[in-house]
């Protein structure tokens, strides 16, 4: 992970003060919208999905790729 850091860092992928830490910790963040929107959807997991379940699935996609906000207020 340190070579990945340093090599984002270079091209300009990663800000210059990136460490592997805030590498995980903006992971992780990643990983809180996850959940937040399967709270929104009342879904409790999604790693076996039902044909009945594929359209929240794709609702629960879509608004963690646009990133949306309105989430953080519930």
């Amino acid at each position: 992970i340190e070579n990945a850091v340093s090599y984002s860092k270079k091209v300009g992928y990663f800000p210059k003060n990136a460490t592997r830490s805030s590498t995980v910790a903006h992971e992780f963040g990643h990983y809180l919208s996850y959940v937040a929107l399967l709270n929104h959807y009342n879904q409790s997991r999604m790693n076996y999905v039902r044909t009945v379940d594929s359209g929240t699935l794709y609702k629960i996609s879509e608004d963690f790729n646009d990133g949306k906000k309105q989430l953080m207020n519930l």
